[in-house]
């Protein structure tokens, strides 16, 4: 053989290494996106501990709020409870009790609509928690399929790399310095 010529083994190493190389790219890329998973999955871990802690606050604002509604509730009740034992005299500690009934009243509504508006914000929170929690378990079990195939490319690279060396090492010995034309 000359300088120039390609044996029939050096063709099937570079197929072997053509192969291997190609797997080396795929296990690259599937490490790559696995990555990508796991830094969504603790993205949306965190996103939503987050919201979990914030609405843990709302609804503790929400319950001092209802706390409240109870006590304006009773205050105005007491109140009007008063007004109704002098509504015969209609004098002015009459007036001055429904008068002040209904300031509790107004008090009442008002802390009543807060809480109404805590509830809401704290069944935002915890649906936005529940969701990105949702998103956090997709993320990682596509960051597992990813390293599943990065660890499967890996292994068909290094068997390919394998096979070459194989191909190399097991290659029986002839010599072809003398010919036989007869």
């Amino acid at each position: 053989m000359g300088k120039n010529d390609v044996s029939v083994l050096d063709l099937m190493c570079k197929d072997k290494y053509a192969e291997a190389n190609n797997h080396k790219r795929a296990r690259d890329s599937y490490s790559a996106d696995a990555k990508n998973w796991m830094a969504k999955r603790d993205l949306y871990r965190e996103r939503s501990k987050k919201e979990y802690a914030d609405a843990v606050e709302m609804k503790k604002k929400r319950d001092e709020l209802n706390a409240k509604v109870k006590e304006f509730k009773a205050k105005r009740d007491e109140c009007h409870a008063k007004a109704a034992e002098l509504k015969e005299t209609r004098g002015p500690e009459y007036d001055e009790a429904r008068a002040k009934g209904n300031e509790y009243h107004e008090q009442m509504v008002a802390c009543n609509e807060q809480g109404q508006a805590a509830h809401q914000k704290y069944t935002e929170l915890m649906e936005q928690s529940k969701t990105d929690r949702t998103l956090a378990d997709a993320a990682h079990n596509k960051f597992i399929e990813c390293r599943k195939a990065a660890d499967e490319e890996h292994r068909l690279y290094i068997e390919a790399l394998e096979s070459v060396k194989n191909l190399r090492d097991n290659l029986p010995d002839f010599d072809v310095s003398e010919e036989d034309d007869t």
